[in-house]
């Protein structure tokens, strides 16, 4: 995020925010994980080049990922609604996919299909409103933050997690700083959830 905490640009690209340091230290992130889910705007806009180690989920409540899109190369999974199986079809060869209804896609369902996957350490790559969702539930316990050293001043572009309201008692400690790096421009920070939401 920036100075002033913005997590995009204001076309809505986040990727001119990172340096080379900050995607290696993705890298070695998401290689302590079993899965990496993504939001959609990392696969339409930033167009997240694929195979992911490790591998790549992304929710697909209304939309699908162009067949042509790099995040397709490495055959990831895709969470895909039922009313787009008919239009899904086409990615069969590209992508491992799975049919959900609405129901399926709430947070702690995704987790429980997920565990029965076999994935059970998850990375979160996702938007302010799902992020927003999964901290609002307690799901998250982790937090990884680039600090990059850009102040955008626009009012209306989202931070961390964006939702209609607040988050529950969000003025109690929830959160421990665990470790920090001075990295050439930026900071990086590791958050632990040390209290229940």
């Amino acid at each position: 995020m920036t100075l002033d905490g913005r997590v995009t640009l204001p076309d809505g690209r986040w990727h001119s925010l990172s340096s080379r340091e900050d995607s290696r230290r993705m890298q070695e992130i998401r290689r302590l994980h079993d899965l990496v889910i993504l939001g959609k705007h990392s696969v339409l806009r930033d167009n997240i080049r694929s195979p992911l180690r490790p591998p790549g989920l992304l929710l697909c409540r209304s939309f699908l990922p162009p067949a042509t899109s790099r995040f397709l190369r490495g055959k990831p999974i895709l969470f895909v609604h039922i009313s787009l199986k008919s239009r899904a079809v086409q990615l069969q060869n590209k992508a491992r996919l799975c049919f959900l209804s609405s129901a399926d896609f709430e947070p702690r369902a995704l987790l429980r299909r997920l565990e029965r996957m076999g994935f059970r350490k998850l990375l979160f790559e996702t938007g302010p409103a799902f992020n927003h969702i999964l901290l609002g539930q307690g799901i998250i316990d982790r937090l990884f933050l680039t600090l990059t050293p850009f102040i955008i001043g626009q009012e209306d572009l989202p931070g961390l997690a964006s939702g209609p309201q607040a988050l529950p008692r969000f003025e109690q400690p929830h959160w421990t700083l665990i470790r920090w790096h001075r990295g050439s421009r930026e900071i990086f920070l590791e958050y632990r959830r040390t209290g229940a939401l």
